[in-house]
């Protein structure tokens, strides 16, 4: 049986993602500047929303003093996440060991002599007068540890780091009656997806193999007994030799994506005699990704640190695609109610395609080639801001309505809540607070802080209550710095 790990991210994500050429910036998942604190909320206490909805162009500029023709803003951000890695790479070894499937044993003529298979030790066995029950127990013991060791690699064993660079304009000039606007975004990330095949060791099936096993006699042939759960023994009744080895397709599939975004955004207005605006928006955008994988089967790791160095060097396949966003954003005097759609059609994109006629279950192949095909999922993010009429003060919120998985398989569905004072001074920082929670996946919480200094400049930080011990160190499971520079002319 095999288990799809949804998301196995290794600490060495972090350096595969620094080191993976010409990568920068977020996968799409990420919010830059002082959205990092607000999340998908167009507040208006900052010059540019940046929230993700399209509507929210026109919300800004009608903010911007009438003198100035452009407002744009240079954002660089980056997040960290990861689960619990002390000596990570010690177990992707110990498992390596393990499903290595050279078996080897010691014996002569009496039968007698210590067997092992792979990374199992099958004890001193006499061929002649075997402890079945104690061998039995041996394997066992050693199955259940290395069964613990793929569950825990499968829960604890990640790491993802995203950094990014977002470019948005927005010209304060009439359009057909509305507001346009630009985007441009670098964007590359790495991971590594787990396929673990379970170790389904069965006692009685074991019990019933040796016994047959050493029921051989000299003339036999030598024979393969299947203990279950990919161990199995053979024993050789003329030269009184007896090996073992275990099978296993457990595997990683490392991945890393690439991506340069272009927007263009048009945000038209409706005003309403009671004074409230409904903004509609719209964005076409041309996307360049690509994308590459590799695929290791556990047993064929010699050097776990090592493994990263394959997908560093991998081939991206690189895909073009032109996609849609769009939104709707009402603003009134002490309120504003927005909703977004991104990726309206779904695009797809493409990897590189993995050998898989090595692998022993055809399962597991056809989980690989699931993979071979990303598919940009549609979100819908509903949002909602109350605030006072000189918007000081602002509490805000914005939910995700659906789980949608990025490039390299991570679940996203993101709920955050933020509340800010604007201080309109330019020696006095404007302060805003915010807390994100994943609602699926990693399932993590993040509490933001944030700054806007001398007007232009945004300082936004952020960290999860969850621990995790790293080399005996008690660090937060995620952590995020965004710094941002805004300007008119």
């Amino acid at each position: 049986m095999l288990r799809h790990i949804p998301r196995q991210r290794l600490a060495a994500a972090l350096a595969l993602t620094i080191c993976a050429p010409s990568t920068l910036a977020a996968n799409g998942f990420m919010q830059t500047g002082p959205a990092g604190t607000y999340g998908k909320a167009s507040s208006g206490q900052t010059a540019i929303s940046n929230s993700g909805n399209p509507a929210a162009i026109g919300f800004d500029r009608q903010r911007m003093n009438q003198e100035n023709t452009v407002l744009g803003a240079l954002y660089l951000g980056g997040e960290l996440e990861y689960g619990n890695i002390q000596e990570l790479f010690d177990i992707y070894d110990e498992l390596a060991n393990a499903f290595n499937d050279d078996g080897s044993s010691s014996g002569g003529g009496s039968g007698g002599g210590s067997t092992s298979g792979g990374g199992l030790d099958f004890g001193d066995i006499d061929i002649n007068d075997p402890d079945i029950a104690a061998i039995i127990d041996r394997v066992e013991g050693q199955a259940n540890h290395i069964g613990a060791l793929l569950a825990l690699v499968a829960t604890e064993g990640y790491a993802n780091a995203d950094a990014a660079v977002d470019l948005p304009l927005i010209f304060n000039t009439d359009i057909f009656g509305g507001t346009l606007g630009f985007n441009f975004s670098y964007s590359g990330s790495a991971s590594a997806v787990g396929f673990m095949e379970d170790i389904d060791f069965d006692a009685a099936t074991a019990q019933t193999e040796l016994e047959a096993a050493f029921n051989l006699q000299p003339g036999d042939p030598a024979t393969t007994y299947d203990l279950s759960g990919g161990i199995s023994l053979t024993i050789d009744p003329n030269t009184n030799s007896v090996s073992g080895t275990f099978d296993n397709d457990s595997l990683l599939a490392t991945r890393a994506a690439q991506a340069t975004q272009f927007g263009v955004s048009y945000s038209y207005p409706i005003v309403f005699e009671n004074s409230s605006t409904l903004y509609l928006g719209a964005t076409a955008k041309y996307v360049r990704m690509g994308l590459a994988r590799v695929a290791t089967r556990i047993g064929d790791i010699t050097d776990s640190e090592d493994l990263f160095d394959d997908i560093r060097d991998a081939k991206f396949v690189n895909t073009n695609r032109f996609g849609m966003d769009f939104g709707a954003l009402w603003v009134a005097k002490h309120v504003s109610l927005g909703t977004s759609i991104t990726d309206a059609f779904e695009p797809s994109y493409e990897f590189n395609a993995i050998d898989t006629s090595n692998y022993n279950n055809p399962t597991l192949g056809a989980l690989i080639d699931e993979l071979q095909t990303y598919e940009q999922e549609r979100q819908i993010t509903v949002e909602g801001s109350l605030y006072t009429e000189d918007r000081a003060w602002a509490l805000s919120t914005s939910y995700e309505t659906a789980a949608i998985k990025d490039p390299l398989g991570a679940e996203h569905q993101w709920f955050s809540i933020s509340g800010g004072w604007n201080s309109n001074s330019f020696w006095v920082p404007s302060v805003r607070l915010g807390y994100h929670m994943n609602q699926v996946g990693s399932e993590i919480n993040m509490y933001k802080l944030g700054f806007t200094l001398f007007r232009y400049v945004d300082l936004d930080l952020g960290m999860s209550s969850e621990k995790v011990e790293i080399d005996g160190t008690s660090l937060p499971q995620g952590a995020s710095a965004n710094l941002g520079f805004h300007y008119t002319f």
